[in-house]
């Protein structure tokens, strides 16, 4: 395990990983590990400062062009106030060039298995997210030829 890794998280990441079929789970130098879940990726990431853990999956490819409207739309609309996140936060990861979902959870909120629970629901939220972007992005208009196509209209007055 990481030697920065705290004697709170250490409990509480062995329980995770006897629940999930991997009694080893451990942290890396940076205080971290990967899960690979139904061939979906997930980040777990412990803050010893912050006394947290942070949890993070990409659930989709960033969108550029007339195509991205729709769906960073709906990504903004899903994020005000968490309604349609489960209280996780989805946004755009630039050097990804990626969509993540990202959750945290303080150590005094993981008492028994609440970090596998947690895990389950952030999981079922990616799941969920991976699809919906796909079908924003099936049901997204393809562009639509812009008003300034053939020169500069210019203005009247």
């Amino acid at each position: 395990m990481a030697q920065q890794e705290s004697n709170i998280f250490q409990p509480i990441l062995a329980r995770l990983g006897e629940a999930i079929g991997i009694p080893d789970l451990a942290l890396d130098e940076a205080s971290a590990c990967m899960l690979e879940i139904d061939g979906q990726l997930f980040s777990l990431q412990w803050s010893e400062e912050a006394k947290t853990a942070h949890l993070y999956a990409v659930v989709g490819a960033a969108e550029h062009g007339p195509r991205a409207l729709p769906l960073y739309t709906a990504l903004l609309e899903a994020n005000c106030l968490g309604r349609d996140t489960g209280g996780l936060a989805l946004g755009l990861h630039a050097e990804l060039d990626s969509i993540v979902l990202s959750g945290q959870v303080f150590s005094g909120n993981l008492e028994g298995d609440a970090l596998y629970r947690y895990l389950e629901c952030f999981v079922g939220q990616a799941k969920d997210w991976t699809r919906r972007i796909q079908e924003i992005l099936t049901d997204a208009p393809e562009a639509a030829p812009s008003p300034l196509e053939g020169g500069w209209p210019g203005l009247r007055i």
